[in-house]
Parts: structure tokens; sequence; C-alpha cells
């Protein structure tokens, strides 16, 4: 067999490279090593590769102090679950339906119904009757107590049944309502108890935790105010603001003092702030239809991410939406330690056509702590 010229070894060795190059630069390896590569250099976790497990059956309602304590409705009622234990810590014998509040300590629960204030021990069980107060329309009634149940930031006079219950009272929006007509919207307390926010449908006000003015301004332009938290050191406030009848909104941060608003995220379905200043949000991904009328929008795909204060992703993962499969929420834990997604699953047992309905409940719990160390 003859020999090979200089000249065809030559081009043997053009041509191999040539096929080298072409696969390295194939478009599934490529797309593989920019995935490795943004994973490292970003240094993402995703909610399902944090130690994490199924939810027990019922809806998550919320968080119950600042002790990882959560509360699902199982059947109408609630029932309190330990994150770090993993384990029920007692049933609260009261409707899910009506508006709660647990202490700091996740120890004590306080619902209102007819006009009643009821304290509740969550793990004796024992209650007590607190204070009734004169229900006006639900819209114009709106009853904070502070984290530690001390004070009570209120639109109505409470009375209390014994001189042993009675709280401090802090009432607010009257010089308002008489100046402006407007009627409060919103109250909510800073997680030391420091800060009050007092939401009307054009203003804010930040009030310390006596009830005296700190600031105000304008309200930023949008429809509702779903939720508000203050930052860790209590010089903004975090709002989350939207349509009333559509899912998706916005996140603004107002500083107190001087007063300016700015948006610092246009498209959000769910928010949710640890008292750590850890910041949950699920995204919608991509485009959709938008119907003519007042029905849900959905996209294909949503992320749900959790950033530090910084503003830095630390954990993303993106979820795929179906007609069986949809609704998802985030919610991280006061401590910033855990964070629960949930969703509505159609193929749950029981799963009634509602958008409430309880049992289509599904989500996970996940211990976040590692994804910030």
């Amino acid at each position: 067999m003859p020999g090979l010229s200089g000249e065809m070894l030559r081009a043997l060795c053009r041509l191999f490279c040539v096929i080298l190059l072409a696969l390295a630069m194939s478009p599934d390896r490529t797309h593989a090593q920019v995935n490795v590569q943004q994973s490292r250099s970003r240094g993402l976790s995703t909610l399902e590769g944090l130690p994490h497990s199924s939810l027990p059956r019922g809806a998550f309602k919320g968080w119950c102090g600042q002790n990882d304590r959560f509360l699902l409705d199982v059947d109408g009622h609630l029932e309190a679950y330990d994150a770090r234990a993993g384990v029920k810590a007692a049933t609260i014998s009261v409707s899910s339906e009506w508006t709660w509040q647990c202490r700091s300590d996740g120890q004590q629960f306080v619902y209102l119904s007819m006009g009643n204030m009821t304290r509740i021990d969550i793990q004796s069980g024992d209650s007590r009757l607190l204070a009734s107060f004169e229900a006006q329309e639900p819209q114009r009634t709106v009853l904070s107590l502070s984290p530690d149940f001390r004070s009570v930031a209120t639109t109505v006079p409470l009375k209390f049944m014994t001189e042993a219950d009675r709280l401090k009272v802090i009432l607010v929006g009257q010089e308002k309502l008489k100046a402006t007509g407007e009627h409060v919207q919103w109250i909510g307390w800073s997680g030391d108890g420091s800060r009050i926010l007092v939401g009307y449908p054009s203003s804010l006000e930040i009030l310390d935790g006596s009830g005296a003015k700190i600031s105000s301004g304008a309200r930023p332009k949008a429809e509702v105010l779903h939720d508000a938290w203050f930052d860790d050191r209590q010089e903004s406030v975090i709002l989350h603001m939207g349509p009333e009848q559509q899912r998706q909104g916005m996140i603004f941060r107002c500083h107190a003092v001087p007063w300016k608003c700015d948006r610092v995220h246009s498209r959000v379905e769910s928010v949710s702030v640890s008292g750590q200043g850890i910041v949950g949000t699920v995204e919608p991904l991509g485009k959709t239809i938008v119907p003519d009328d007042d029905s849900i929008i959905f996209y294909p795909r949503y992320a749900a991410v959790i950033r530090n204060p910084a503003s830095t992703s630390l954990v993303r993962q993106v979820y795929t939406t179906t007609r069986e499969h949809w609704g998802f929420e985030l919610s991280i834990s006061p401590s910033g330690n855990w964070a629960i997604l949930h969703w509505r699953d159609e193929h749950q047992p029981g799963c009634g056509t509602g958008l409430q309905s309880r049992n289509c409940a599904q989500g996970i719990l996940v211990d976040i702590s590692k994804a910030f160390k």
C-alpha cells in the first residue's frame, strides 16, 4: 500500500480538527455547558434541590408567629404545625374563614367573629373573650394587634370584658375620614412592634408603636394593596399592589423619610417578605392571551424565586401550568429559614370547583437556610 503524501496528511489533519470543532459547538453540548456555567456562576439552588417535604393534607393559611409555626385549613378548621419538628402541634377549633392573628411566639391566637375578639391558647385550647366592638361594613372595620398582643390598632372602639384583658388601643383613621372621607383599608405592624402602616385609598401613613405619625405620602397608583412589610431596619415599606380581580401585580418600595415610592418589580403574582429581608416571589414567564372579561390570567410557566436583602437571586425553580395544576404561591417564614410553595391540584381527592376549595391544595415545605450560607 503506497504511503500518504505530506499534502494528504495535512488535509486529513484539517478535516479532523473541523470535526472536533463541530462536535464541541453542537447545539446540545453548548446548551448544557452554558447551563452548568450559569448555575455555577450564579450559585442558584432550586426549591426541590434543597431539603424539603410535602405538606400534610390541608390548605396553607399562613405563618403563625415568628418561630416557624404555620397553619393549615383542614376540613374547615385550623391545624398548627411546627416546621422544624415537622409534626402537628395542635388543632384550633375555629372556622378557617375568620380573621385571625398569632402572637409573635406562636403560642396564642386571636380571631375576630361577629363583633367579638377572642384569644385562644394554641397548646391547651383554652379560649377567652377579650373584647367586643360594633361591627360596621366589613371593609370599614379593620383591626390589627401588635406582635406581642399588648396593643391593637383599630378603626373602631373596643369594649374589653375586664380590666385584666385591656390592651393599649390606638384608634386610627378618624382624622383622615373627617378631612377626606377616606376609610382605612389596611393596617399592619412591623415585626418588632415599633412601626404601624396604615393604608388609605390614596395615601399611606407610618406611625410609631404608640400611634404618633412618623411619615406619610401618596400611595402608588394601583387598585388594591394586597400586602405590605417593613424592611428589617424599619426605614421603608415593601408593597404588593395590583388589580383587585387579578393575581398579577407589582412591587413598590416606599422610603419613609423623605417619602418616596419606587416600583422595583413590574410582574409578580405572589410576594412574601421575611423579617430578615428575604423576598420570595412567583413570577409569570413568557406571554399569554389576556381574556376580555375578569377571568384569571394564566401563564404557561412560572418562576418561584427567593432573593436575599440585596435583591440577589439565590433560589429559582420554574414550574409549568396546566388546567389541573396552577395557582402557585410562595410564602417565606418570618425567620427567613423556611419557605412554603403551594398550588392547586385538580387531581386531589374531593377537589371541588371553587377557587378556594381546600381539598385541592398541595404544597412543599422547604428548608432554605442553607441557600443563604
